[in-house]
């Protein structure tokens, strides 16, 4: 199982890295709980249930905060329903880069991704952004 759970994450990144955002919710649970960092003033920062908040307040809201965006998935591991992946954001806005590191624990249950909690160098975003550290 965890093999398979490892295979539906490895399909959202590799969905992103296409460009098709849809594809890669299709891969989440209807649900699902996405939680971010809580960094006050950061566009995705908190928690979004279900599907549609996670593609308006954190796919939509990225593709409106960024010229480029992309998710590196360097490492998948998985047991059970767990499966952690290590990798990068990197981004441009403007002149402005980000390249930061995360760590991303996801949940798999019935073969689509019910959790997801991001860890990532939010400091990094915020100066990326113009917005300063927080």
């Amino acid at each position: 199982m965890a093999k398979r759970n490892t295979e539906v994450v490895a399909g959202i990144y590799e969905a992103l890295a296409r460009g098709e955002s849809d594809a890669a919710l299709a891969l989440l649970d209807p649900d699902i709980e996405w939680v971010e960092p809580a960094t006050p003033g950061l566009y995705f920062a908190g928690t979004h249930q279900g599907v549609e908040a996670v593609a308006e307040r954190v796919f939509a809201a990225t593709a409106a905060a960024w010229d480029e965006f992309r998710v590196e998935a360097d490492e998948l591991f998985g047991d059970g329903e767990a499966v952690v992946v290590l990798g990068r954001f990197r981004a441009r806005a403007g002149d402005r880069r980000l390249d930061a590191p995360f760590a991303h624990v996801w949940r798999v249950r019935g073969g689509l991704a019910a959790e997801m909690r991001d860890f990532t160098d939010t400091a990094a975003f915020m100066t990326a952004l113009g917005a300063g550290a927080a």
